[in-house]
């Protein structure tokens, strides 16, 4: 279990982002990033897909293939050939853990709660538990599996095994086992779940033909077979470009797009009549294909090209190429569910933005100006186990207004404790010149000899103070010396359910 001190500084830059995001109207508008597996150069590009450029890169293991993005926007793993999972934590783009798996692991998965990652190897599926990166299960799945996806019950799992048995298996997530298998095309390769969950497509190399032995070139084209997951039986097939491989379904559910590996193409079906609609032209060998979270852009990932090339989804146009590493082929939901926006590119118009309250005696000291207004903003945390905050001041400082949201909170943000939280957010005004004060304390009401006490001491003046002084966390201020691409990033939680996520305080003054 995280500490307290741990949890509190690692949320400490977000509340800062976030609360500018709250109350200075020039922010910027935050999108997801893309994480691009370059095999034979051995690392992941990541991609700003707000600008279509290439931020950084991330040294992986040997021949890295898949990726998946956990729901909440804060993992990526991606599937080395050598038979590792690696762990990269997105806040810092930097490998956290590695994972050994089977043999020439291929496709991957992520459940939506984020707690367990499906990695298909030779003849299986190893289960990962999320919270410790350790595996818990080997399924036994068929010859060959590669693709993999996960309903959004997170209930079942389907596996498309390219071997010879041209089957999906379809696995209990929750005991881990195989509890049917449905006949598809010849050589399945791509699996992606509608966002309803009715619907599975599956990308097959060509149709299934019983008895030829040779391939005529007529028999090349590729199919998507489409399964209902009520019933788990294949309830149409429909004809596309060669050789599918990749396969991502639009957040609205009404396109599906399919990478066509062996025509450089791709394939748009319309869901409602399983009919292919516009093919796009993209660069050589296409082979992971993913859909930004607003279903604006596709990207996909051209294994011969080393590039990716950026669909328009209202125009079906290439509207740009971005050169990433050598061989890229990104299988899998390669695209972060949640935004995320770059620390160090962000900036507030403001003369203080305090990040970072001070434990000890001294506290945190600030200077204000009389009849300034600043902004306090607490979270406190679950009424099941969390902590409550309490706010004394002195009488030189008074409350103009004060708002409360309140938030669920699921588990995995708050360590084991869920339930509903509020964000306290107090407009505050310095009324009187002097020394001020102003004491936030945390403690669980039932605990009164337990609290972690944050002192402000401020010191109001009728001094004109102008100018712009951010005082940052020191992840920050690395970040920004590291390069000038920097590699510091912080999801965005669609802004509240961010805030309902950290255990901080944050004070913001607006002139």
């Amino acid at each position: 279990m995280k500490s307290y001190k741990k949890v509190f500084s690692q949320f400490l830059s977000v509340a800062s982002l976030i609360l500018c995001l709250f109350l200075v109207s020039s922010t910027a508008s935050a999108s997801p990033y893309a994480y691009i597996s370059n095999m034979w150069s051995k690392n992941v590009s990541v991609i700003d897909t707000s600008t279509d450029k290439v931020i950084g890169s991330v040294n992986v293991g040997y021949y890295p293939l898949g990726v998946g993005v956990n729901p909440a926007g804060t993992t990526v793993y991606v599937v080395n050939e050598e038979g590792t999972v690696s762990i990269i934590d997105i806040s810092t783009n930097n490998v956290i853990g590695t994972v050994e798996v089977g043999e020439i692991p291929y496709g991957i998965a992520v459940t939506p709660d984020g707690k367990k990652v499906f990695v298909t190897d030779s003849g299986n599926v190893s289960v990962i538990d999320t919270s410790t990166n350790n595996i818990t299960a080997t399924v036994s799945t068929g010859d060959t599996p590669l693709g993999v996806a996960v309903t959004p019950d997170g209930k079942k799992l389907y596996v498309a095994n390219w071997g010879r048995q041209d089957i999906v298996a379809v696995i209990d997530t929750a005991t881990n086992r195989v509890v049917g298998t449905i006949n598809v095309g010849y050589h399945p390769v791509g699996v992606a779940v509608s966002p309803d969950g009715t619907k599975v497509y599956v990308t097959n190399i060509r149709e299934h033909f019983e008895g030829i032995v040779e391939v005529d070139a007529d028999f090349v084209i590729g199919t998507v077979s489409v399964i209902d997951t009520a019933t788990d039986t294949v309830t149409d097939t429909v004809k596309i470009g060669e050789e599918p491989s990749g396969i991502a379904v639009s957040p609205s559910g009404t396109k599906v797009y399919v990478a066509n590996y062996g025509n450089s193409s791709v394939s748009i079906i319309d869901t409602a009549t399983n009919k292919v609609i516009g093919t796009v032209e993209v660069g050589s060998y296409p082979n992971g294909i993913a859909v930004t979270p607003d279903g604006k852009k596709v990207y996909v990932a051209n294994q011969g090209s080393n590039n990716v090339s950026v669909i328009d989804t209202a125009t079906n146009k290439v509207t740009g190429s971005i050169n990433v590493g050598n061989s890229p082929v990104a299988f899998g939901q390669f695209i972060g569910g949640k935004s995320v926006v770059p620390v160090s590119n962000f900036n507030v118009n403001a003369t203080h933005v305090i990040t970072e309250l001070n434990e000890s005696d001294n506290g945190t000291n600030i200077s204000l100006r009389n009849g300034e207004i600043f902004y306090l903003v607490l979270i406190d945390y679950g009424s099941d186990g969390g902590y409550a905050s309490q706010l004394n001041m002195s009488q030189g400082l008074t409350i103009l207004s004060e708002k409360v949201v309140q938030y669920n909170l699921p588990s995995l943000y708050i360590e084991e404790r869920g339930g509903m939280s509020g964000v306290r957010i107090r407009e505050i005004k310095a009324i009187s010149e002097g020394s001020q004060y102003i004491h936030v304390i945390y403690k669980r009401p039932w605990e009164q000899d337990i609290a972690k006490t944050y002192n402000v001491n401020l010191t109001v003046s009728d001094e004109n103070i102008s100018g712009s002084n951010v005082e940052q966390t020191a992840e920050q201020i690395q970040s920004q010396n590291t390069s000038e691409n920097s590699n510091m990033k912080t999801p965005d939680f669609e802004i509240a359910y961010s805030i309902a996520c950290l255990f901080s305080v944050f004070l913001y003054k607006r002139r």
